[in-house]
């Protein structure tokens, strides 16, 4: 009746080296015939195999001025995971505004990810992400739009209790977007990406990295 959907897929990869490995989705809508509420949720897996540069790739990377050789792992495994989501959307005002939050999930097997000297690639045992995912959309004149998302992540190998590499625990984007002609847009959009942990390219040992914004100018006109 144009207020409950559901999907569900399976999907089976026949790999060479892996052999079968079927994975799974299934997600499930509701919309409340009153206040128009979203609520939803979906629980999916993953595989991943690693790629040839993975497993045998050769190369030389530059860091800190110097040359680093990097040599492929042959021996590892593909990922696996099993993610899940839930939330919940709520329309405002003649659909004027619109907020949304969702929190998700991962665990993953056998994340592929760098050696702290870069020289290769290994397998962690076991990781996991999750956190919450919001939103908030503004119709503010039917010229005028604005849309605030912000994403707060935590990432974990959970078998050296420490947070996985690159994954920013905040990240937060705003877009302003003004039509002055039915053809004629310009937006302003601009993307925070807070602190997050890397390996410092000269001594390899764990650092905390600074955030950093990015602002785009754009406009189009068919």
């Amino acid at each position: 009746g144009d207020r409950l959907f559901g999907t569900l897929g399976i999907r089976v990869d026949e790999h060479e080296v892996f052999g079968s490995q079927p994975t799974y989705r299934g997600s499930i809508a509701y919309v409340h015939p009153g206040t128009a509420t979203r609520l939803h949720g979906s629980v999916g897996a993953g595989f991943k195999a690693p790629t040839l540069t993975d497993l045998f790739g050769v190369s030389a990377l530059v860091l800190g001025g110097s040359s680093v050789p990097f040599v492929g792992n042959p021996e590892l495994d593909p990922e696996r995971s099993v993610g899940s989501e839930i939330g919940i959307e709520q329309p405002l005002w003649g659909d004027r505004v619109r907020l949304g939050v969702t929190y998700f999930q991962s665990r993953i097997r056998n994340l592929i990810t760098t050696t702290p000297d870069f020289s290769t690639l290994q397998n962690l045992p076991r990781a996991k992400t999750e956190g919450f995912e919001s939103y908030a959309a503004f119709a503010l004149a039917p010229w005028l739009s604005l849309r605030v998302d912000h994403t707060y992540t935590q990432a974990e190998n959970l078998d050296r209790d420490e947070d996985l590499l690159r994954r920013p625990t905040h990240k937060l984007s705003g877009k302003l977007e003004l039509r002055p002609l039915p053809d004629l847009m310009f937006s302003i959009a601009a993307l925070y990406t807070g602190h997050r942990k890397d390996i410092d390219a000269l001594s390899f040992e764990r650092i905390s990295l600074g955030g950093y914004t990015v602002v785009d100018i754009a406009a189009s006109y068919p």
